[in-house]
């Protein structure tokens, strides 16, 4: 059985307090899962795991939130999935990252910084790169919700078979490339989800 995860986005002139957070995630639940959720409940219902991840208990639902700052604009994405499990999520915007090679060399596994070494002449194509890997890492520090300590920044997200995939836990790594509105520089978003196998990106709100 397929879970669907929602996908919520939102911008910002400001940052996100922590009661509004609450706010958001609330509204995403009640609007992706208008059935299960109960009408009469308000946001102050959600709760923090020990891990710091926060959940609805009333109705199992679990959340994963990012904000990323651009310019003016900061971003607020939540992700809303069935009694299934936890999810992570990290998003940022795309942008031409001129130090992502020594980022990488100085942060990254060393077969991950080759990887970027190789597209050197590509800054484009690096930044994506660069951008997959940071967000990828991100996310599975929010599903594990041990945070993303040097550690995990340092360890290869690549299995012995290629994939993006984290046996150990069951579960794997997805990123998407979204375009965003005109108004907004920049107008793209790089997001990457961390789930179980049996959970799917289904529906986008932006």
């Amino acid at each position: 059985m397929k879970h669907s995860v929602f996908f919520f986005f939102k911008s910002f002139r400001k940052t996100v307090p922590k009661l509004e957070r609450k706010k958001i995630l609330w509204n995403a639940a009640c609007e992706a899962f208008p059935l299960q959720v109960k009408t009469d409940l308000r946001y102050d219902r959600i709760e923090v795991t020990m891990a710091g991840k926060p959940y609805l208990p009333d109705n199992h639902l679990f959340f994963s939130f990012s904000d990323t700052a651009a310019n003016d604009y900061f971003v607020s994405v939540s992700l809303a999935v069935t009694a299934g499990g936890v999810i992570g999520i990290d998003t940022e915007y795309f942008r031409i990252h001129a130090n992502a090679l020594r980022t990488a060399k100085h942060f990254f596994h060393h077969d991950e910084a080759n990887i970027l070494q190789i597209y050197a002449e590509q800054p484009a194509l690096q930044s994506q790169i660069f951008f997959e890997l940071w967000t990828k890492k991100e996310a599975y520090a929010k599903y594990t919700g041990a945070g993303l300590g040097r550690e995990l920044l340092r360890a290869s997200l690549r299995s012995e078979n290629g994939n993006h995939f984290f046996p150990e836990i069951n579960a794997h790594l997805q990123t998407i490339s979204l375009p965003l509105s005109e108004n907004l520089s920049p107008r793209r978003l790089v997001a990457s989800f961390c789930m179980r196998e049996d959970f799917t990106v289904k529906s986008f709100f932006l």
